[in-house]
């Protein structure tokens, strides 16, 4: 069809989208429109992609019948990595419709390439990482949550501020930023060793606050 591949041409990254409505008896799909990079694996793909879902530990299928949006890495069968954004859409205080959008996770870790200053990467509640200048963490599905600076960014205690903490992994001392994105109970972490962090603490928030707005105009 041209309109959907005109649609694909101009929003790039974008693999595929799936929308299912919600009954007594599950989900059903309704609609979909899969992008000509996505089609030699389309077919068997969003059954596929849901079974994967509801044994994915970061993906809530509970919250999101409860109207809370749903974002998290997968690893689609052809083995590529992809990010999956799920977004509720209800009637009656009930998730009645189901848009889940297939995204090739480069245009969203496009955005934490490594600079020489800071480590900037993304992490949802769970403290499990999305986005990464490594891309082997996000396969491996390294899980940040006992890093000081992730139950900080959680507890919203502190709000988008600098913090100073050892991380347990090299005993290193880092100063650490962290931005909660508000959209799906996101959060960006920029850090950088002591040592280095004095060429401007600033820059470190500047950074982490530039790259939550960032993946924010993405997700919208």
């Amino acid at each position: 069809d041209a309109e959907i591949s005109y649609f694909f041409k101009r929003e790039k990254g974008l693999l595929a989208i799936f929308l299912h409505e919600n009954g007594e008896a599950g989900a059903t799909l309704k609609e979909k429109a899969i992008s000509p990079a996505f089609s030699e694996i389309a077919e068997k793909e969003d059954e596929r992609l849901l079974e994967s879902l509801k044994r994915n530990s970061d993906f809530s299928f509970a919250e999101l019948a409860a109207g809370a949006p749903q974002l998290t890495s997968q690893i689609l069968s052809d083995g590529k990595l992809s990010l999956v954004l799920a977004i509720p859409f209800l009637q009656d205080e009930k998730t009645a419709l189901t848009l889940i959008a297939v995204m090739d996770h480069e245009i969203i870790n496009a955005i934490f390439v490594q600079s020489e200053f800071a480590v900037n990467y993304l992490v949802d509640s769970l403290g499990q990482l999305l986005a990464h200048p490594d891309p082997n963490l996000i396969l491996n599905r390294q899980n940040l949550s006992g890093l000081p600076i992730i139950k900080q960014l959680f507890a919203g205690k502190l709000g988008n501020k600098e913090i100073s903490y050892v991380d347990p992994r090299t005993n290193d001392t880092k100063l650490a930023a962290f931005y909660a994105v508000g959209f799906g109970r996101l959060g960006v972490i920029s850090e950088v060793p002591e040592k280095k962090a004095f060429e401007s603490a600033y820059r470190v928030r500047y950074r982490a606050t530039l790259t939550g707005l960032g993946v924010l105009f993405l997700a919208f």
